[in-house]
């Protein structure tokens, strides 16, 4: 059979099955993947082990975008625009795409220093997005491509020569607080760190300084919490607070009363519960565990356990769904013989968490790459909680990387939260 006549004959079934009503998989079992032809770009099919539908979003045949690959920027970063109608994609540089057609709109025209632009979709305009250069907060058009600046944190410290979250940081989910590293680099110490600050959009200011109550510290990471409550600074040193042996704390938004996200110390995201509080999901790695933490408490509810004697599994985690909250998307890379094994799926943020099994990412990553970081398959999922996205070579580790989505049934949140 021509593979033109078997993508003829997947697409006339998944229309047919997309009629009846989505069969949701869950649970740990196991499914090898199956192996199918890397789908034109636009195409839609569904995942015959989990029914669900998944799209390749990426070609650079069509696209003729430079370098060898496109990806969905990082797990833990929303990357949907406001109105649902558009997807930023790449990684340095970064590219508009349309999500009904899947068209490459064009490269975005922003200000760059050598660092991620860390772009950031605002909350509720969808035509602006945020970014970072240099020392600076723009505000960038996605209409005419114009980077208007919104704050110059060299006001505040004349010699910084860049502000960062280091790429895993997000605003308040109403896009009002920020937490940036303040710093330098300088030739043969590297990164200088001089501050962390919670800068308040809404009125253009800087509300709170870490060096106002602890030494400076040379953090890997900051964030805000969804609710904007919680400051979340993830340390290169696991004895901030000396008993806890974690580097992941969490400060009220004045860096005061830290709390020990205990265990923390590998990958993570922000996420929020069903009944609306900011948690961590993350990897524990003291206790080889996939847990969950209240950032207002510390309190760790551990939700899955992880079983190294099968293989060598990590992680990643995205939990960006907060208009569908209580949910958060997990995925993995390595190799491991149980049920882990190059995964996507969503967990649910309680004890005793139910799973629901997306797909495959089939990613492969090159065996004669020590860490093939391309390949790790970081998914991210939409601030709407309706698609999800990670870039994967299909299999083939001399291919490039493309980006797919998964659409996630329009009821999905309805059927598995909405009447609990």
């Amino acid at each position: 059979m021509s593979l033109s006549c078997f993508l003829f004959l997947w697409q006339f079934f998944l229309a047919f099955t997309m009629q009846n009503e989505f069969q949701y998989v869950m649970g740990p079992d196991r499914y090898e993947i199956t192996i199918f032809p890397k789908p034109e770009k636009g195409a839609r099919w569904q995942d015959p082990d989990f029914h669900t539908s998944i799209t390749r979003v990426t070609d650079k045949r069509i696209d003729r975008y430079r370098g060898s690959k496109m990806v969905n920027i990082y797990s833990t970063v929303n990357i949907e625009t406001a109105d649902g109608k558009y997807v930023l994609l790449g990684d340095f540089d970064v590219f508009l795409y349309d999500l009904k057609t899947f068209k490459l709109i064009k490269k975005l025209r922003l200000i760059h220093d050598a660092s991620d632009p860390e772009v950031r979709p605002d909350p509720s305009d969808p035509n602006i997005i945020y970014y970072l250069a240099h020392t600076i907060l723009y505000k960038y058009d996605l209409r005419n491509d114009r980077s208007i600046k919104v704050h110059n944190f060299r006001r505040e410290y004349p010699k910084a020569t860049y502000v960062q979250t280091e790429t895993q940081g997000d605003p308040s989910a109403d896009g009002r607080y920020w937490a940036f590293e303040i710093g330098t680099w300088r030739q043969g110490r590297g990164t200088i760190i001089f501050d962390i600050v919670v800068y308040d959009k809404q009125t253009d200011t800087i509300v709170s300084r870490f060096s106002d109550h602890w030494r400076r510290e040379n953090a890997r990471w900051v964030s805000m919490s969804p609710s904007g409550e919680r400051v979340l600074v993830k340390m290169w040193r696991d004895d901030f607070l000396k008993r806890a042996r974690t580097r992941l704390i969490s400060f009220d938004r004045n860096f005061q009363n830290p709390v020990a996200i205990r265990g923390a110390n590998g990958h993570a995201d922000k996420a929020v519960t069903l009944d609306g509080r900011d948690v961590m999901l993350y990897q524990h790695t003291d206790d080889d565990w996939i847990s969950m933490a209240y950032v207002e408490t510390g309190q760790v509810i551990n939700l899955i356990k992880i079983d190294f004697t099968q293989g060598s599994t990590g992680f990643h985690f995205s939990g960006n769904n907060y208009a569908k909250p209580g949910w958060g998307l997990v995925s993995t890379y390595g190799y491991t013989r149980d049920w882990q094994n190059k995964q996507l799926y969503l967990i649910e943020l309680k004890e005793n968490p139910r799973v629901w099994r997306l797909g495959h990412t089939r990613s492969r990553p090159n065996p004669n790459i020590k860490k093939d970081y391309w390949a790790e398959a970081f998914a991210t999922i939409s601030r709407s909680g309706t698609k999800v996205w990670w870039a994967s070579n299909w299999g083939y580790y001399k291919s490039r990387f493309d980006v797919y989505q998964i659409t996630l049934p329009t009821n999905w949140w309805e059927d598995l939260s909405g009447g609990l």
